[in-house]
């Protein structure tokens, strides 16, 4: 089953099972086709609209790696939909 890294530090603890999303009662869904965004996620997202909306983008490394993966993912979604019209 593998090894589960905690966040409050670097124990590593055995895998006894597959996680609720693997059982299908994660109300987030599957992790691979999730059905909503963690609070966390869904937090980022919004500061990353606000600094996006404004052009001000506050000089931290938080900022900047989630803004680097909200943007790669913006294009992902943008490249499927594009695919899914035909405009590619």
């Amino acid at each position: 089953m593998g090894d589960i890294l905690t966040i409050f530090g670097s124990e590593k603890l055995k895998r006894h099972g597959p996680t609720p999303c693997e059982y299908g009662t994660c109300p987030k869904g599957h992790y691979d086709n999730q059905i909503t965004l963690l609070p966390c996620n869904y937090l980022a997202l919004q500061h990353y609209e606000e600094c996006e909306a404004t052009g001000n983008f506050p000089i931290d490394d938080i900022v900047a790696k989630n803004a680097r993966i909200i943007k790669e993912a913006l294009k992902t979604i943008e490249i499927i939909q594009r695919a899914k019209l035909g405009v590619i």
